[in-house]
């Protein structure tokens, strides 16, 4: 028999069972099942690496994780050291485990992936809850990513996706132009408008799209066979009055023909050439427009999917709706949500919210190990980007995740320029946008952007997180009378039936408050948070506010802060 001498890496195989083989094309036999899937979680990290604390929490839950976990990465250098490679180096942050992904050929990381059986087969770990976990969502996105051949292609080339049962489909239809002042120009600025929206439609998760506006199939886009037609229909309409354009778009449900919801827009004729020179004009109207679509579908959705089928979109706007409602039971209603949501179908969009929900965490007291959600973030926000590193809405998500929760401002910003690249129109975007350049001191640009957030997120229901924002820049800034009107409009629009006040919200008003000699104002708001929350700190985690600090040692000199 002939070896394959040729290869200088190391093959490691984990579609099917698992194989690894030496660059000589020996067979390495790896007995240690943890030893296995240490190299598989490193292997499908997205640089390769990932913490210690991470690892053991997934694979050594109970007993010495920290000895365990030395003892498999020893007993595995010494089957791979044997050449001049150095596959698991040694000389990495000690918090770290790396895998050299240069030195290994893997086929989960190929970018032709063929099917050649399920990840990592007849691996099992008894009693390891979390790495059970890890390996079903690792095994569905492997699933997901060869769906049934298609006999019939409807899709934009601008846009890419994959069919699921679990997803609401869409289809957009040509543009009914019921006027006599179209040209190339008016039809090139109405089918923008349509190519942004489809395109934050696509991004916020848990919706297909085919865009029967292009007939000719394109390679590598969404496709649907006659069997699996869109459940819903967004029919556009162009018509003219005697000075402007009115632009209809109508949501419908394809089988009954029912109107879900209709949206309306009027353009000055000698205005509208600029909406292509100018994309902001649009932006509030776009925005405006893929909230009421999103929202209707959510409250439609029991009539699109079947009672046995989980709608991701269900999933993933209850889990943003419990997350901003500001109590105990709704972050972990909006964790569960996602966690079903993943396992229905592992999408980028859903892995960064789930990094996105350490930031509420943050301020959760009845968090004891803050440092094990800052792994679970860091985890999730790998998953996201290794799924897809072009969604605006993922790298916007993570911005915040990167800034707030994990402090590393130079990845946020690197990601938030990522962002702003792909020029998106989502409200998180310039609210991401407004907080990183809040901590990074620029607050010029800061209020800049949460005033845009503010504007686009007029008929969300947790427009206070926007409002809170602009509150914080002004205490910031020393604005400190606008800071309190918007601090006090941010509590008038929060939820009423919350556990407690949006903390952020409390701790800039109260020191707006302090700034201008209330005093007794501020002493009110800070007991109320501390009353809503277990061993209450005012500086314990979230990034500290001017002085704050200082205010209150100022403060209890006159006063007691009591529980």
């Amino acid at each position: 028999m002939l070896v394959d001498k040729t290869s200088s890496r190391f093959q490691l195989r984990l579609l099917g069972g698992f194989s690894l083989r030496d660059p000589e094309g020996k067979a390495i036999d790896v007995p240690s099942k943890k030893g296995r899937a240490l190299l598989a979680m490193l292997a499908t990290a997205e640089n390769g690496e990932r913490t210690r604390s991470w690892l053991q929490d997934h694979l050594w839950s109970r007993g010495s994780s920290q000895d365990s976990l030395r003892k498999e990465l020893s007993s595995l250098r010494s089957l791979l050291d044997s050449f001049s490679l150095d596959p698991l180096p040694r000389y990495v942050p000690r918090d770290v485990v790396r895998l050299d992904l240069a030195c290994f050929d893997i086929d989960a990381r190929s970018k032709t992936i063929k099917p050649k059986g399920e990840f990592l087969e007849g691996l099992d770990i008894p009693y390891e809850n979390n790495f059970e976990e890890w390996l079903r969502e690792t095994r569905v996105y492997f699933d997901s990513l060869h769906p049934d051949p298609a006999q019939f292609s409807y899709a934009s080339p601008q846009i890419v996706g994959r069919i699921s049962p679990s997803r609401i489909c869409i289809g957009i239809s040509p543009i009914n132009w019921d006027t006599n002042y179209v040209g190339d120009s008016k039809e090139v600025i109405f089918n923008d408008i349509l190519d942004r929206i489809a395109r934050l439609l696509m991004a916020s998760g848990g919706i297909d799209l085919f865009d029967h506006r292009y007939n000719t199939p394109a390679p590598n886009v969404l496709s649907t066979s006659i069997e699996q037609e869109p459940q819903v229909l967004l029919l556009p309409r162009v018509a003219e009055t005697s000075s402007r354009f009115v632009m209809t778009l109508q949501l419908m449900l394809n089988e009954t023909n029912q109107v879900l919801c209709t949206r309306r827009n009027e353009f000055d004729f000698d205005k509208v050439n600029r909406l292509l020179e100018d994309h902001e004009l649009t932006t509030p109207l776009i925005a405006e427009t893929v909230d009421e679509i999103l929202f209707t579908l959510y409250r439609h959705s029991p009539q699109l999917l079947s009672m046995d089928e989980c709608g991701v979109l269900r999933l993933v706007n209850d889990a943003i709706s419990s997350m901003f409602e500001q109590s105990f039971v709704g972050l972990d209603r909006a964790h569960a949500s996602l966690q079903t949501a993943t396992e229905t179908l592992p999408e980028s969009v859903i892995y960064a919210w789930r990094a996105y929900l350490s930031t509420h965490q943050v301020d959760d007291p009845r968090i004891v190990d803050f440092k094990q959600i800052q792994e679970e973030a860091r985890y999730y926000a790998a998953r996201a980007i290794e799924l897809d590193r072009y969604n605006p809405l993922v790298l916007s998500l993570l911005t915040h995740v990167y800034a707030f929760t994990l402090r590393e401002f130079d990845i946020a910003a690197d990601y938030l320029q990522q962002a702003k690249t792909l020029c998106s129109d989502h409200v998180m975007i310039y609210d991401a946008d407004a907080l990183l350049n809040l901590y990074l001191g620029h607050l010029t640009q800061s209020r800049d952007s949460a005033l845009r957030a503010v504007r686009l997120s007029r008929f969300l229901p947790f427009k206070y997180v926007f409002v809170t924002t602009l509150c914080m820049i002004d205490a910031r800034t020393g604005n400190y009378e606008s800071s309190i009107s918007a601090g006090e409009k941010s509590l008038r629009l929060q939820p009423t039936n919350s556990d407690r006040p949006y903390p952020p919200t409390i701790r800039y008003l109260a020191e707006s408050y302090a700034r201008i000699g209330d005093k007794e104002k501020a002493l009110e708001l800070i007991k109320h948070l501390k009353h809503a929350e277990l061993d209450f700190n005012i500086n314990h985690r979230a990034i500290p506010t001017l002085q704050i600090e200082d205010f209150l040692q100022t403060a209890q000199s006159t006063h007691q802060l009591t529980s």
